[in-house]
């Protein structure tokens, strides 16, 4: 194996390194970063929903739903109103954020906080609200994807850059081995 190929194979290993390593943070800052969103947004969403549901009695449900389908999609959770019964009476729609798209699965797996569900007792209902972090893990995917593009791409050109100066370095020496053979 020549010289010039050993060096490269090093520089090539270090640059796989730095990509797991890279990769390793990213992940892990994109799994805090979706947690605490999820958090925030589930408790804020419980208060503002806890709050303003108390105006609502059984007799009132209907303005209790109009007044969830007016207000539509809160970040990050997932809304459903029931009767006493059990009933449906309202869930909230898909997030129109980023439709159609989703994050790979085994992506989503590494960066999905517990799935959290809190309820709020009414008066002859039950209003549910479950955390969808689906949203803010396919940000983190999409930034994750970004920042991997280009360090590769600058990787890459690094590593055909070193490859050509090294070859260009060794190359005094490869003659000077040529010559010693044709004399041997």
């Amino acid at each position: 194996m020549s010289l010039r190929l050993k060096i490269n194979l090093v520089f090539s290993g270090l640059t796989v390194l730095i990509f797991v390593v890279l990769l390793a943070v990213e992940i892990a800052g994109t799994r805090a970063s979706v947690r605490e969103e999820m958090e925030a947004s589930s408790r804020i969403a419980t208060q503002l929903l806890g709050r303003i549901s108390q105006f609502y009695g059984h007799d009132r449900m209907p303005e209790l739903v109009a007044f969830l389908r007016d207000t539509g999609r809160v970040r990050a959770n997932d809304i459903r109103l029931y009767d006493g019964a059990g009933a449906l009476l309202y869930e909230s729609p898909p997030s129109l954020y980023k439709a159609g798209r989703d994050a790979p699965i085994w992506y989503a797996a590494l960066v999905r906080p517990p799935a959290t569900e809190r309820a709020i007792e009414l008066d002859g209902a039950r209003l549910v609200l479950t955390t969808n972090p689906t949203r803010a893990i396919l940000d983190g995917w999409d930034n994750l994807f970004d920042i991997l593009f280009s360090q590769f791409l600058l990787l890459l050109l690094a590593d055909i850059v070193l490859f050509w100066l090294v070859g260009r370095w060794l190359a005094p020496l490869e003659r000077i081995e040529q010559i010693g053979r044709a004399h041997v």
